[in-house]
């Protein structure tokens, strides 16, 4: 569980930092916000100083994180009201609630449950969030990957990288020759450093499927 005495310091730097990117009550804005949150207190950093290499990484195993999320956000014990999903439209943004309070808003909106998001994972009963449901392939498409497609940008043009949706041309191996598009990279991972580092490859669109190219039989295509 989470020391919320760093917690309490900084989470308001996580939020603000998250919003340079999307509204911290969205859901990829919620999860950067958490995300930030504990790296910062993991790894003993002030926000500012987690890199989005560092980001990225934890987004690369999304059921790892999911874990890690769940734990740090634990349901609390008697939920008040002010505990309840449907108190306030933008959670994060709520400076009324308490930390822990925010955090736990921000992890339901992160799997899709509360306003704004589709009526099916709200719960019928209007009970407090049960965090043991959340929804796990709700937390990989609507806040994962569209957090990972808008980290991916910045880091790919870093390190020289092919963005998403160029056309390629494949210049080895068993698609030699070919033309398609690029759905997005595979990074590379520095699991002691926890981070990523440059694209191995890359998932490529060719005649109707998707194939992954090493990143050194890819280039744009002319």
């Amino acid at each position: 569980m989470a020391d919320m005495t760093k917690t309490t310091e900084t989470w308001p730097a996580a939020i603000s930092r998250a919003e340079e990117y999307f509204p911290a009550y969205t859901p990829p804005g919620g999860l950067l916000a958490l995300i930030l949150t504990v790296i910062a207190e993991r790894d003993s950093v002030a926000v500012s100083e987690v890199s989005l290499a560092t980001i990225r990484y934890e987004l690369d195993d999304p059921a790892v994180l999911h874990e890690i999320l769940n734990d740090h956000c634990p349901p609390q014990p008697d939920p008040s009201d002010t505990d309840w999903y449907f108190t306030a439209p933008k959670w994060p943004q709520d400076h009324t609630a308490s930390v822990p309070v925010q955090q736990r808003r921000a992890w339901a909106m992160a799997n899709a449950q509360g306003p704004e998001t589709y009526p099916r994972w709200i719960p019928e009963s209007h009970r407090p969030i049960e965090y043991a449901d959340a929804h796990v392939e709700s937390f990989y498409h609507r806040s994962v990957d569209v957090l990972s497609s808008t980290v991916d940008e910045p880091l790919l043009a870093e390190c020289g990288g092919i963005a998403p949706m160029s056309t390629v041309a494949i210049t080895g191996g068993a698609y030699d020759g070919a033309c398609g598009r690029v759905h997005g990279p595979v990074w590379g991972r520095d699991d002691d450093a926890r981070a990523v580092t440059t694209p191995a490859s890359y998932k490529v669109s060719y005649e109707h499927q998707s194939v992954l190219i090493p990143a050194e039989l890819v280039r744009p295509s002319t």
